[in-house]
Order: structure tokens, then C-alpha cells, then sequence
């Protein structure tokens, strides 16, 4: 007589394991058969404890919010005005509205991938499209001293003296004591005079 292959299944797991599983698929398939999944009603928990660890609301009632007592702080009685104070404009000309232009996050893995690609650049002879990455790494990060200095040398090289010496000192004020302070010094001589 031949074997049919669930017998032989039987045969090699054992029977108690198979009925087991059987049963367990069958008791969670009607169980899923029973609910409507459109209408679950979730648990509400025994007790709703506020900040104080007094309850606030229970199962069985619903309790409107009471007075508020001194000391405690309500939304409506904190309300903040967030506009800037009158004549602050006027108070610090220095930091005029259209300095800004963009703000970035915080970034530093897209910074140093901006370095990257700007090296890229540099290296096919792309120096526009180079610096452009390289002032985007500190744009990134602000603090990022290397590209600041290939931002400053891929400026000169272009002939931007202005933007070449303003890297050259943000690069200074980063690592005053960096591996390219003094060439930087130099260069910082050299383009103002």
C-alpha cells in the first residue's frame, strides 16, 4: 500500500506536533472569523491618572475639567505673543532679512558626500561646480575646516580673491593651529594687500 505524502508527514514531525499546529490554525482562523475588523472598540484603561497622579477621568464616568486652581497653568491664561518686539529691526541692522537665503540643517554626512563630489569635480577640471559643492559641505556643517579649505583654494584659483579670502579666514577661525593654518596665513597676506 502506498503512503500519502501527509501520512508520511505524520510520520517524520509526530503526530502530537501536527495536531497541534492544525488545531492552533484552525482556533486563530475562526477567531479572525468572529471580529469585524471595522468594528473594534478599543480598551479604555481603568484609570486616566493626571500630572499630579489624581485621577482625571475613569471608565465608568467621564468628569469635565474643573476649575483651575492657583498655581496650576492653563493654555488660555499662558498665551505668548511670539512676533518679534517693535523696532527690532532698527535695534540690529546687522542681521537684515535678506542675508538669509537658505537654511540648512545640520547635516555632517552630507557635508563630508559634498566634499566628496566637489573633489570629483575638481579633479575633472569642473572648478564653478567644485566650489559650489564645497560651500554647500559648510553649509551643511559650518565647522567643516576642510572645506573650508579647498573652498578657499578653488576660489583663488578661479581669481575670486574676495570669497578665496573669506574662506581662507573662516578656515582660520576654525583651526587656528590646522594643518593648513599657515599656508592659510599666507594666502590671507597675500590677498588683502
Amino acid at each position: 500500500m502506498k503512503k500519502v505524502w501527509w501520512f508520511r508527514l505524520i510520520e517524520i514531525v509526530g503526530s502530537r506536533f501536527l495536531i497541534a499546529v492544525v488545531i492552533l490554525t484552525i482556533t486563530t482562523y475562526a477567531g479572525a472569523q468572529e471580529q469585524d475588523p471595522v468594528h473594534i472598540t478599543p480598551r479604555v484603561p481603568e484609570k486616566i491618572h493626571n500630572q499630579k497622579g489624581k485621577p482625571s477621568v475613569t471608565a465608568d464616568t467621564e468628569e469635565k475639567a474643573g476649575p483651575i486652581t492657583p498655581g496650576e497653568s492653563s493654555s488660555r491664561e499662558t498665551k505668548i505673543n511670539l512676533a518679534a518686539p517693535k523696532n527690532e529691526a532698527s535695534a540690529y541692522p546687522e542681521s537684515a532679512e535678506s542675508d538669509v537665503s537658505e537654511v540648512h540643517n545640520w547635516d555632517p554626512h552630507r557635508a563630508q558626500k559634498d566634499i566628496e563630489v566637489g573633489d570629483y569635480y575638481a579633479k575633472r577640471g569642473n572648478l564653478r561646480g567644485a566650489l559650489g559643492r564645497y560651500e554647500s559641505a559648510i553649509a551643511f556643517q559650518d565647522n567643516n575646516a576642510e572645506a573650508m579649505w579647498k573652498a578657499a583654494q578653488t576660489a583663488e584659483k578661479m581669481g575670486q580673491q574676495d570669497k578665496a579670502l573669506r574662506h581662507y579666514n573662516e578656515y582660520l577661525r576654525t583651526l587656528p593651529r590646522g594643518d593648513h593654518a599657515a599656508d592659510a596665513q599666507r594666502a590671507v597676506q597675500r590677498l588683502s594687500h
